[in-house]
């Protein structure tokens, strides 16, 4: 029992085979797109990109219902964050490299990102934090860290970063700082 409440955590970045990343269109979640294709191209593991539609905080209290007009409009936006994400994972001449699993939801963002990557079996979830600190994470809740909270996969977070995001690498931080002091860039 106890190994298989540790199983996660020994796992290394090799053993990811089906890379879940979640995406809103934020450049936080773009970031995260970023970090986890490229993660999932290295490890030559399978990608989902995962989109949720949060009728909870579009529902209009003033009509008492959720518009199907309204709905239709958020679908068709949510399948455009989704069509994009596919695009910049796989650009034009790269569309069947790597297979992309495109996954539409609708509900609490976080449960619903906790359940499709228990449906879709993820080995890992990638997602973007806007890193607003606990004051933030008061008023306005934290997404990322209710799924890192539910989750039954390890959990990657990415935070917004304000320059092109690093490639991940499996490169010791050791020999990446040596090369930075070889190459003649500042440390």
């Amino acid at each position: 029992m106890f190994d298989d409440q540790n199983k996660s955590s020994s796992q290394n970045a090799a053993d990811f085979q089906r890379v879940m990343i979640a995406v809103d269109g934020s450049k936080a979640s773009t970031d995260a797109l970023h970090v986890g294709a490229d993660m999932a191209k290295r490890c030559g593991a399978a990608i989902a990109v995962v989109h949720v539609l949060d009728l909870a905080r579009d529902f209009t209290p003033e009509l008492g219902f959720l518009d199907d007009g309204l709905f239709e409009s958020m679908r068709t936006a949510g399948m455009k964050v989704l069509d994009k994400a596919h695009h910049e994972i796989c650009p034009a001449g790269d569309a069947g490299v790597i297979p992309v699993t495109r996954l539409l939801r609708e509900g609490d963002p976080a449960f619903e990102i906790v359940e499709a990557a228990d449906t879709w079996r993820a080995d890992v979830i990638v997602i973007g934090t806007h890193a607003r600190g606990t004051i933030g994470r008061l008023l306005l809740g934290s997404t990322a860290e209710a799924v890192l909270r539910r989750a039954h996969c390890p959990v990657l977070t990415v935070r917004h970063l304000p320059a092109k995001p690093t490639e991940f690498t499996t490169q010791p931080i050791s020999e990446a700082a040596a090369e930075t002091q070889t190459s003649g860039a500042p440390a």
